[in-house]
């Protein structure tokens, strides 16, 4: 996180605008940041019992919105040159064309002819937020703008054959101003400790709603329903616990954003004790609330993916950026090791290996090398199923099967290249980018989403992704 600007506000402060030069304060302050957080909080309610409202159209007009108040807070800020106006014009020029397109197109938004002027737009938008005159070289934030073009441009292949009037054709561009919104432009221009704190803040209320089932049992909370889930989880010196998917349908959804929360919060604890202990104890107290919501939600994805971060980030910690490298390949070795471990029955998978082997069969008998289309992947694997049926589990499979071999690869080189690049070139890396980074992707080897999909699991993911891209932390962040 960059320390030219003021850091005495810590995490719980107001936003503080990341200028590589002259480190100007943001002159809209918080108004920056209260966006955001309504998008992040919207995008979370669209997963849970009452979230219909939130459909991804809306969520994606939030994400534009958000960036347009951001690039003018961004074109306020500071003494820049012609060429820096210009682009921060031409990025708020953009987005409220964009807006105003998608807010007004309802009807046919894509359709074979104009399904690739969009994604130049969202093309042409992801350059502007990486162009800077004076930036660095980034070849690692250019070469991931490039697969994600190659996975998002397959999407739009596939969506161009489809009725502009359904929800499948229409997903590539709300997916992808989301995702490319999470991933290459929030985390340049928003700091790194506010997104954590925002995460923080929007899943320990989450999280305590889930524990007060134990109390409680279900309710209704207006809208809402909080509920307990059929499942026990064993705690040690306590016993059998009844599990909860607190607001969500799954308790998969309520245990992935306990992890976050938890995650986030963790972050907050170690950060903030140099310079501030009352702070510190506070983000400790929202760690453990959501560790709590974590353990009972019973997810066990989750749980791993916690584990990971837990292991790298105090490997991190400890050792400093000269761990880095032996921090990613612990990670790479305990997946391999995980993997092998189900596929020899070791570990109990609940079914998970054979949805794995029926998606694989899948994707070996494509139609073609760019997969599928926009289907879904339970439908599709279930004639490869001798007496079950379901998601395939599994988010780089999930992915291959719809955009093929050629969209799988790149999007698992999307995810895994930046925790390589990371692990040699860690000098702007923090600890936290890299820890949750790897988390997220040992997370999507056992559970279905997308980084390019508008859903919790996809922001929370993406952005995580995005600051490891960023790489803009000073020698002290951790």
């Amino acid at each position: 996180m960059s320390q030219q600007a003021d850091r005495s506000t810590g995490l719980a402060g107001a936003y503080v605008g990341r200028e590589p030069e002259s480190g100007a304060r943001s002159p809209l302050g918080l108004m920056v940041g209260l966006p955001f957080a309504v998008f992040l909080g919207a995008v979370v309610l669209s997963d849970t019992t009452a979230g219909g409202w939130f459909t991804s159209r809306r969520l994606a007009l939030f994400a534009l919105a958000f960036l347009a108040v951001l690039f003018a807070d961004r074109w306020l800020a500071g003494e820049r040159t012609e060429v820096e106006t210009g682009l921060l014009l031409g990025r708020f020029a953009l987005l409220v064309g964009l807006l105003v397109v998608v807010h007004y197109g309802r009807s046919g938004v894509i359709d074979g002819g104009s399904s690739l002027a969009f994604a130049g737009v969202l093309l042409a938008l992801i350059a502007l937020s990486l162009a800077h005159p004076t930036a660095r070289d980034r070849p690692l934030e250019l070469a991931s703008v490039g697969l994600f073009a190659v996975v998002l441009g397959i999407y739009f292949s596939h969506a161009s054959a489809l009725d502009p009037a359904t929800a499948s054709a229409r997903f590539p561009l709300w997916a992808g101003i989301v995702a490319a919104s999470c991933l290459f432009v929030v985390p340049r221009h928003l700091p790194e400790d506010w997104t954590l704190a925002a995460i923080a803040a929007l899943a320990t209320p989450v999280s305590a709603l889930g524990l007060s089932t134990l109390v409680l049992g279900a309710y209704d909370l207006g809208p809402f329903a909080v509920q307990p889930w059929s499942a026990t989880v064993p705690v040690p010196l306590v016993g059998e616990l009844q599990s909860t998917r607190s607001l969500f349908e799954n308790p998969n959804t309520f245990g992935l954003l306990a992890f976050a929360g938890t995650a986030a919060a963790a972050v907050g604890t170690v950060r903030a004790w140099p310079t501030d202990r009352a702070l510190s104890i506070g983000f400790g107290f929202l760690a453990l609330v959501n560790l709590g919501g974590l353990v009972l939600s019973n997810s066990r994805a989750s749980i791993a993916a916690f584990a990971v971060f837990a292991v790298v980030y105090a490997v991190a910690l400890v050792g400093g950026r000269r761990t880095y490298p032996l921090a990613i390949l612990a990670t790479l070795v305990g997946a391999v090791g995980v993997l092998l471990a189900i596929s020899l029955g070791l570990i109990d998978s609940a079914g998970r290996l054979e949805l794995w082997s029926a998606g694989l069969a899948v994707v070996a008998d494509a139609p073609s090398a760019l997969g599928y289309g926009i289907v879904g992947t339970g439908a599709t694997i279930e004639p490869y199923l001798a007496e079950r049926s379901g998601s395939v589990h599994n988010s780089y499979l999930s992915t291959a099967i719809r955009v093929g071999v050629v969209g799988g690869l790149a999007y698992l080189a999307l995810v895994v290249a930046p925790l390589l690049y990371a692990a040699v070139r860690s000098a702007n890396v923090s600890a936290a980018a890299l820890a949750l980074a790897s988390a997220w992707a040992v997370h999507q080897l056992f559970e279905v989403y997308s980084l390019i999909q508008v859903s919790t699991p996809g922001v929370l993911a993406a952005l995580a992704l995005g600051y490891l891209l960023v790489g803009s932390a000073e020698p002290g962040d951790r």
